[in-house]
């Protein structure tokens, strides 16, 4: 599965429900979970899963489930930023 979104449109979406339920089922706030990126990860995909309609339990077994490899693959890569002092970046190409 993957959420079609990146992770700062999930992290930038959220409402303070969302951040509330985050605490509640990782025991840590997202500001804690930053230090850990896999964790904080996890923790948005548990956001994109209730979003989706799950349950608490069965969003945050989703994210924990996800192997590192497909936790990798599950949110859109951010897009290149185009730099005009650099412009060999991959969005650049064409």
């Amino acid at each position: 599965m993957s959420a079609g979104m990146t992770t700062v449109e999930v992290l930038q979406g959220m409402t303070g429900h969302e951040e509330e339920a985050v605490a509640t089922a990782f025991g840590a706030t997202l500001e804690d979970l930053a230090d850990n990126a896999t964790r904080l990860t996890r923790a948005l995909v548990f956001v994109v899963e209730k979003r989706g309609g799950k349950s608490a339990k069965d969003a945050k077994a989703a994210a924990l489930d996800l192997t590192r490899k497909d936790l990798g693959e599950y949110f859109v890569e951010e897009p290149d930023e185009l730099m005009p002092d650099e412009p060999f970046t991959e969005s650049g190409k064409g």
